[in-house]
């Protein structure tokens, strides 16, 4: 799972841009056809030439699709550079615009329903109520929806990022056999929509050395759905606790904390000369990979529960 794979992902297709209001089914044009008429989206549009994308949607016929249509402003928002190394790098930008966009022409109602739903980058947006409006990602939606001939449009006041999720995260950092566990358990929209939590995510070569002291390969692992549910659920812990919230515990604890997982049964977290371990094996190498819905520390050594 890399920026490449988002590219196959978003090779599928895209939408962009807001239809006219209220306005009457026969006056109705393709979403991609208001965009620039209707003004605020200079920089989506920009982005979608960029991509290759911006003549995609221009048929009356294609979709539906449901658009989360970033204004100029919610991209004058985002940190310096930021757009800069987004447009920059044609993966991400595809993975990006993709990342806003949903199949079929989706009522508020259906979203809130649905809770996560999967975008055409392939990760899912989260929606929840919010009073009598509904977010996205934390983000409340600022108009819609508005109906075009091909779908229906939401604009939105922040750019949506399918790396900001501890999922995204972990895709982002190249965690792929991570990944494809999370994926094969069926556990992504919780790590996408779900927590706070704290995750503490072997490395690759971690899965490596598991496979090797089981005498199994990946394939084999990856088929056993209940025992990957279970050892995965055991790697995360509700909340977020960053490595200061760790240090205070530990300090608090004499050196030792346990914490319940999401598995039901507990990790004991030690800290020794050598740096903070995970029941006495698996030593944290790295911490603080922050994520819209928790954080993600590294170990070395992939933690099994005790039967």
């Amino acid at each position: 799972m890399t920026r490449k794979l988002y590219a196959l992902i978003a090779s599928i297709a895209l939408v962009v841009a807001l239809a006219a209001c209220g306005a009457p089914a026969g006056e109705r044009q393709s979403i991609a056809a208001t965009a620039d008429e209707l003004g605020g989206f200079d920089t989506l549009l920009f982005a979608l030439g960029e991509a290759g994308l911006a003549g995609l949607f221009a048929d009356d016929e294609a979709g539906p699709f449901t658009v989360f249509a970033p204004t100029d402003d919610a991209f004058a928002a985002l940190p310096d550079g930021v757009l800069d190394t987004i447009v920059g790098d044609a993966d991400l930008l595809a993975a990006v615009l993709t990342y806003h966009v949903i199949s079929g022409a989706q009522t508020p109602t259906a979203l809130v329903s649905g809770g996560a739903v999967a975008t055409l980058q392939g990760l899912p947006l989260c929606f929840t109520a919010d009073g009598a409006s509904f977010s996205v990602n934390g983000d409340t939606v600022a108009a819609g929806p508005i109906q075009a001939t091909n779908g229906t449009i939401y604009a939105v006041s922040a750019v949506l990022d399918p790396r900001d999720s501890i999922a995204g995260q972990a895709i982002e950092a190249g965690f792929d056999t991570l990944v494809a566990a999370v994926v094969a358990a069926d556990l992504v929209d919780a790590l996408v929509c779900g927590g706070p939590f704290t995750v503490f995510a072997p490395t690759e070569q971690a899965f490596a050395d598991l496979l090797a002291a089981l005498g199994v390969t990946a394939e084999q692992l990856l088929a056993d759905t209940d025992l990957l549910t279970e050892v995965l659920l055991y790697h995360v812990v509700a909340g977020e606790l960053d490595y200061d919230a760790v240090e205070a515990a530990l300090i608090a604890g004499d050196g030792a904390v346990v914490l319940p997982t999401l598995q039901g049964s507990s990790i004991t977290v030690t800290l020794e000369d050598e740096g903070i371990f995970i029941n006495g094996s698996s030593q944290v190498v790295a911490t603080d990979v922050f994520a819209r819905n928790g954080v993600i520390h590294v170990i070395d050594a992939v933690l099994v529960p005790s039967e």
